[in-house]
This record gives C-alpha cells, structure tokens and sequence, in this order.
C-alpha cells in the first residue's frame, strides 16, 4: 500500500459519500414533508450535514497526494488527522443538537399528526444503504489503517441508530400512538453519539501530541538494538506518529575508531533490521556518537532508565 492509492481510496470513498446522502437526503426531506414525519425529517437534514462531511474527506484527499515541500517536510499525512478532528466536532455538534431537541420535546410536548406509511418504507431503505456503505468503509479503514475513514465509518454507523430511532418513533406513532418512545431512544443515542464524538477527539488528539499507543515498541527497538554488537548505550528513542506511519529518531554509541563507512554500514543494518521489524516504519534518523560520550542537556526521548514511566 502506497500513500498514493490510500488517498486515492479516501476520495474515492468520499465522493460516493457525498452522492450517497445527497440522495438519501433529498429522499427524506421529501418524504418526511409530505408525510407528516417530523422526525424523518430531522434524519434528511442530518445525511445533508454527512455530505458536507464528506466534502472536507474529499478535500483531505486531495491534500494527501501532495508531495513534501519546504513549507511541510514531513508533507501532508496529518491532514488527515485534522481532518478526523474536524470530523469529531460535526458529530458532537449533531448529537448536542439531536439531545437538545429532545429535551425540548420532554418539556413542551405537541400534538403530532401520525406519519404515513411511505416513511416507514424510506427508513428502511435508508437504514440499509448506509449498513452497506458503513461495512465497506470499516474494511477500507482496516485495510488502509486510515482514521478518516473510521471516523466515517463510525460517524455512519451513528446514523443507523439514529435512522433506527426514527424508525421505532414512526412505528410508535402509526400503530401505538406513542410518541414519547421516539423522545427515549433518541436521547439514549444523543449520548452514544457524543461518546463517539469524544472518543474520535481523543484518539486523535494522542498523534498531534506526538504521543504513541503502543509503548511496546520502544521495547522493540531496544531488543533489535542488542542485536548488534557494536551498538551502545541506545538512548533518546522518539517516535512519531504521522496518520499511519511512524518517523523514528534516536541515539546511538559506537566505537569512535571506527571509519565513517564502517558506521554507516553498521546504521544502515540496524536501520533495514528496524523497517523488518516495525510496521510503517517511514522515516529513520540515528544520530551516532563515540562511545561514553555524555551530552548533559539531552532532556528528550526514552532510555532505558524511564522505560518503566511510559
């Protein structure tokens, strides 16, 4: 898998977002309008806001097939973790305004005319378009390990839930007349939408502190390192996350009699030993000193001493 084609499957996947709920969208708003269903509608203007969505994946997209420049070296992979972070803010925003409406419903109930028949059938049909779109999204986001794409993925599995408590509200009020069980599940999924939200914030949140979720790796490194002989003392290990991909920069002691191409044929087996060992490993910088050298204002990185602390 290059970068190419994962930001090539992003804005692939994100145009047939857009189509996708730019006609389930119109299909509701329709439908809801001519057939009493105040909730479906609801649920029509909620796939209109997944579009937009969809746009910013789209663009992201874009982005990511830019090659690194002097203005960003690193290029342009944490666009997509901006991205994912936007994308966190729009579905808090919709499951506060989904709580929020029914709160209001609680505390100023209304007199609602029962919805038709052809609402019921929209849902449904509704329901299973974005179940299908929802799987291929999770298989792409696995396969390309791409937050974005399970942002999106999440982000539409909570409009099944949401579609789902339209449904159940639309049932409730043709056949029972119940309009309080639509108000119940609506804010039990208000909720796990504003979960979901928090949970994609804080997620992304660890890349952009340069903060890594798996600190077995560190222990990983140290153990490839003790495989070579000639190396000493690794030290000031970090890692950087970078949407899928991790840059590595670290130190290490060599002998300082060694000749500058005996080193460098050392680094470079330790570097194509590190690439064998640890998945999307993209970049590598090893700083070599002599050694027992000792630099007393080296203050960041990982050693072996403050292993037990990460």
């Amino acid at each position: 898998m290059t970068e190419l084609e994962k930001a090539q499957k992003i804005y692939s996947v994100s145009i047939m977002g857009i189509i996708i709920n730019a006609v389930l969208a119109t299909m509701k708003i329709i439908v809801g309008l001519t057939s009493n269903s105040l909730s479906l509608i609801a649920d029509g203007i909620d796939s209109a806001s997944d579009v937009v969505v969809y746009l910013i994946s789209a663009y992201t997209g874009k982005i990511l097939k830019s090659p690194p420049n002097t203005k960003f070296p690193f290029g342009y992979r944490r666009a997509e973790t901006i991205a994912t972070k936007a994308l966190s803010f729009i579905i808090f925003i919709i499951g506060a305004q989904m709580l929020y409406h029914c709160l209001a419903q609680i505390f100023t109930p209304q007199a609602k005319e029962a919805p038709t028949l052809i609402a019921v059938i929209v849902t449904v049909l509704s329901i299973f378009i974005k179940f299908l779109f929802y799987r291929y999204q999770n298989v792409l986001a696995k396969k390309y390990e791409s937050s974005l794409l399970q942002a999106n993925a999440l982000n539409m599995k909570n409009d099944i839930f949401i579609s789902f408590t339209v449904l159940t509200g639309i049932i409730s009020s043709v056949y029972f007349n119940a309009h309080i069980i639509d108000t119940i599940l609506a804010m039990l999924i208000s909720v796990w939408i504003l979960k979901t939200a928090y949970q994609i914030f804080s997620t992304v949140n660890l890349e952009l502190m340069d903060a890594i979720d798996d600190p077995t790796l560190y222990e990983r490194i140290f153990q490839i390192a003790t495989q070579f002989t000639a190396i000493k003392n690794p030290h000031r290990i970090r890692l950087r996350r970078i949407a899928n991909f991790y840059a590595l920069y670290m130190d290490i002691e060599l002998d300082g009699q060694m000749t500058v191409n005996e080193s460098h044929i050392i680094v470079k087996d330790f570097e194509d030993k590190l690439i064998q060992n640890i998945p999307n490993l993209c970049d590598i910088v090893i700083h070599v000193e002599p050694i027992g050298n000792h630099e007393p204002d080296e203050s960041y990185g990982v050693n072996r001493s403050n292993m037990r602390k990460i």
